[in-house]
């Protein structure tokens, strides 16, 4: 957060298994400046990092399995799109995350930070 904000009260509807919804107050920060709801990037960062992380160890482990599964290479070529199309679309997964971290990025850029004198 980098610019000041204020806390307002709003509601959240949650699912419940027995009953269906039920709405819950929660904390939201607004920017002074722009009214818009405020995010933590630290949390973005952290789930895109996550998703990316397993995403990848997922990836390499089916594709160091797919040697010792098919002998043949023309069944590996075959192998390689099957699993590699379904990870590469939930890469996509944390798409508002990344949106929201990709914005932060561009506005951070234009940013100048003083530090502080020694």
């Amino acid at each position: 957060m980098h610019t000041d904000f204020k806390v307002v009260w709003g509601n959240v509807t949650r699912l419940d298994s027995d009953t269906g919804t039920y709405s819950e107050t929660v904390e939201v920060r607004r920017c002074l400046e722009c009214n818009e709801e405020m995010f933590k990037i630290k949390d973005y960062k952290a789930l895109i990092m996550a998703v990316n992380i397993t995403l990848f160890l997922i990836w390499s482990g089916l594709f160091y399995s797919s040697f010792y599964l098919f002998q043949e290479p023309r069944f590996v070529l075959l192998a390689f799109p099957i699993y590699t199309v379904p990870i590469a679309l939930a890469w996509f997964f944390p798409t508002k995350a990344r949106k929201r971290y990709g914005h932060w990025k561009k506005w951070a850029k234009t940013q100048v930070f003083w530090e502080l004198p020694k």
